[in-house]
């Protein structure tokens, strides 16, 4: 009886591990790629907001221009992140059930 509840919790786990990694290194992999598109995007912006009237800038900046670019610029690491990770979940459930 501990035999086969061990095959049921090595197989059910097996394919969750794997679809668990398989998920988590999409994530990683699709941050290191965007990370510089992100960060040259959000250089770009404070670029061209710093040829603008300095007195201007800093009344942006005291405004929080800064920090609404910093959270764009995290939220749309967050989302190509998430949405990698889901992908490659969905991929690996296909597969498993034959629907490649």
């Amino acid at each position: 009886m501990a035999g086969i509840l061990l095959k049921i919790m090595q197989w059910a786990l097996g394919g969750l591990i794997a679809r668990a990694l398989f998920g988590a290194g999409m994530t990683f992999v699709s941050y290191v790629a965007f990370f510089p598109l992100v960060n040259m995007a959000l250089d770009q912006i404070n670029n061209a907001l710093a040829g603008m009237a300095s007195d201007m800038y800093r009344v942006l900046m005291l405004g929080g221009l800064g920090d609404v670019l910093s959270i764009l610029g995290s939220a749309m690491l967050t989302r190509v992140s998430m949405m990698a990770g889901l992908a490659g979940l969905a991929r690996i459930a296909d597969a498993q059930q034959g629907n490649t």
